[in-house]
């Protein structure tokens, strides 16, 4: 990727999305950094395909779901979700949002 273009600031955004969930830059290893980037990279050719099935340019909603669905495998590989999970221990959101309704 051309590091001028937008798809390279996303790119660099999404990076530093995912390693600030790990826990930043200090807590991850160079191998989970490297499964980042590619995580981070697959994200964006996703978001690419679906620009250009919607712009009617030849990509075909099968190319869209494939992109969609290794770009989501790359990113539950990185176990994002499970530390968050294990991060909020005993947060009900729902609860949360009920208790701020009758707050107000």
């Amino acid at each position: 990727m051309d590091r001028r273009t937008k798809e390279w600031r996303r790119r660099c955004d999404l990076v530093a999305a995912f390693t600030h969930a790990l826990g930043g830059d200090a807590s991850i290893s160079e191998v989970l950094a490297i499964k980042v980037e590619a995580a981070a990279e697959l994200a964006v050719i996703a978001e690419m395909t679906r620009a250009a099935f919607m712009r009617g340019e030849g990509v075909t909603a099968d190319d869209v779901v494939r992109t969609c669905n290794q770009a989501s495998r790359a990113e539950k590989a990185l176990g994002i979700d499970a530390r968050a999970k294990s991060n909020a221990k005993g947060h009900n959101p729902v609860k949360t949002y009920l208790a701020g309704k009758v707050a107000a």
